[in-house]
């Protein structure tokens, strides 16, 4: 792994985030919320990030929405992408 990779801890988000030309997002669906309320907010505007969380939101109205058009509802000025396919989160 080139040296400019590196592994942080949840509670070094902020120090992880700093200087970053690119987010990958691998929390669990039940991570969704943190990553949208502490990293999101801490990326400079126009940082893309990729998301490789599998599974929808659901809403007490039925609808359903991905994690990408939600993380872009919070921050419209990042640009999102996902990958998802046919798999089982093991796969990806």
């Amino acid at each position: 792994m080139p040296n400019s990779i590196c592994a942080f801890q949840f509670e070094q988000v902020r120090e992880a985030l700093e200087g970053a030309d690119l987010v990958i997002c691998v929390v669990s669906s039940f991570g969704v919320d943190w990553f949208a309320e502490e990293a999101l907010p801490l990326l400079p505007e126009g940082v893309p990030v990729l998301n490789v969380t599998k599974g929808l939101l659901g809403y007490p109205d039925g609808s359903l929405e991905t994690f990408p058009y939600f993380f872009a509802r919070k921050r419209p000025d990042l640009a999102f992408a996902s990958i998802g396919g046919p798999c089982s989160s093991y796969g990806l």
